[in-house]
């Protein structure tokens, strides 16, 4: 199984997506990542997949993507005050 942490870079055929963030919602592991531009740069469009045996599917459900990011933005939040301390 491919390991998923945060900072790991993960190329799909949609592009490059760097892992920000990962939870566990309703049993299923989810990434909140960011797409990486053409020149390798961190670009500003984030994405939400479900990881599933090795395999990343976009989450389009807006009800699920609206709690998914609620739970992630806690998570980064969490993760940059502690960094900060």
């Amino acid at each position: 199984m491919e390991k998923v942490d945060l900072g790991y870079l993960v190329e799909l055929k949609s592009g490059k997506y760097l892992i920000l963030s990962k939870a566990i919602y309703d049993g299923v592991l989810y990434v909140f990542t960011n797409k990486i531009k053409e020149n390798e740069d961190i670009g500003e469009e984030n994405y939400i997949f479900k990881v599933e045996n090795d395999k990343y599917f976009p989450v389009k459900d807006e009800e699920l993507r609206k709690i998914l990011t609620s739970i992630f933005e806690e998570k980064i939040n969490k993760m940059l005050k502690e960094e900060g301390e």
